[in-house]
C-alpha cells in the first residue's frame, strides 16, 4: 500500500524527482557542457605572452601585467579604470578556437559625466584566438569590458568558460587627435542610429504588409462564419429556450468567434473581430 502510495506522490510531484522508482521516465536534458577543458597552468603563460607582445608590437606602453579573466556563462567582463583624454588597446588570447564577441559598457567619471558617450555599447568581433580593441576616453573613470565566445552560427555560446589573457595598453592623445577622433566617433554612431531605424522600419512595413496580406485572407473567409452566425440565430428563434434564456445570444456570438479563429482570424486591434460584429 505504502509503495502505491508513493507511486502516486511521484507522478504527482515530479517524474524527475522519482529517479529510479519510475524507470523510463523523461529527464530534461542537462545544459551543454564548456566546448574546452580548463586552460592549465602551463598554457597560460603562453596566452600571456601572446596579449602582451601584441601591445608592446604596436608600439603602446604596456599597463601593468597581464590579467586573467575567467567565468563560465554567456558572458565575462572586467572593468578598467581610464584616464581622461587617453586611448587604450586591450589585447586577448585565448586558447579554445571560437571567435570573441566584445562590447563595452562605459561608466561616469566621478563628476558624473559619461567616460566615452558616443562608444558605449558597440560590439567589436575578434577571430580565434587573439585580437585587440581599442577604446578611447574623454573623461576619467571606468569601463567594463563584456566578452562572449560565439558559437558555428554566430550566436553567444551557451554555457562556455571563458577563459582570456589581457593585457592593458595605453598612449595620450593629442588634442588634435581627440578632436579627430570625436568626429569619427559621432559620424560612427550617427551611422549606426541610422541603421538601426531603418531595420526597424523595415521590421515594421514588413509587419504592415503581413497583416494587410492576414486581412485579405481573412475577409475572403468570413462570409461561412457569418451565414453560421445567422443560421444559429435563426434555429434560437425557431426554438426558444425555457427559462433564463440570456446566455442564447452569447453562444451564437462564441460560435462565429470561433469559426474566425479556425483560419487564423484574431482580435489583435481595439478587441475588434476580423470580421467584423455579427449581424444583430
Amino acid at each position: 500500500m505504502r509503495t502505491i502510495q508513493l507511486l502516486a506522490s511521484c507522478v504527482s510531484l515530479s517524474l524527475v524527482a522519482c529517479g529510479g522508482l519510475l524507470p523510463g521516465a523523461p529527464v530534461p536534458p542537462a545544459p551543454a557542457g564548456p566546448s574546452h577543458p580548463p586552460t592549465s597552468e602551463a598554457e597560460w603563460p603562453r596566452l600571456e605572452a601572446t596579449a602582451h607582445d601584441l601591445i608592446t608590437s604596436a608600439g603602446t606602453t604596456a599597463v601593468g601585467k597581464p590579467e586573467r579573466i575567467v567565468n563560465q556563462g554567456f558572458t565575462a567582463e572586467k572593468s578598467i579604470a581610464v584616464e581622461a583624454n587617453t586611448c587604450y588597446e586591450l589585447a586577448l588570447a585565448w586558447g579554445f578556437p571560437r571567435k570573441a564577441s566584445v562590447s563595452f559598457s562605459y561608466g561616469t567619471s566621478p563628476k558624473g559625466e559619461p567616460v566615452n558617450g558616443q562608444l558605449g555599447g558597440r560590439t567589436v568581433m575578434l577571430p580565434a584566438s587573439s585580437g585587440v580593441v581599442k577604446l578611447c576616453a574623454d573623461h576619467e573613470g571606468e569601463a567594463t569590458l563584456l566578452i562572449s565566445a560565439l558559437d558555428a552560427n554566430g550566436a553567444m555560446a551557451n554555457n562556455e568558460l571563458l577563459e582570456y589573457a589581457l593585457q592593458v595598453g595605453k598612449h595620450p592623445e593629442t588634442k588634435a587627435e581627440t578632436t579627430a577622433r570625436r568626429e569619427r566617433e559621432r559620424a560612427d554612431a550617427a551611422a549606426g542610429k541610422a541603421k538601426v531605424e531603418s531595420n526597424i522600419a523595415e521590421a515594421k512595413a514588413r509587419e504592415e504588409r503581413r497583416r494587410a496580406e492576414t486581412a485579405q485572407v481573412v475577409q475572403s473567409q468570413c462570409g461561412p462564419c457569418r451565414d453560421a452566425y445567422r443560421s444559429c440565430q435563426v434555429s434560437r428563434a425557431r426554438t426558444p429556450r425555457t427559462g433564463v434564456t440570456y446566455g442564447a445570444d452569447t453562444s451564437c456570438e462564441n460560435e462565429y468567434q470561433g469559426c474566425q479563429f479556425k483560419f487564423g482570424g484574431d482580435e489583435q486591434q481595439n478587441g475588434a473581430w476580423p470580421c467584423g460584429a455579427p449581424d444583430r
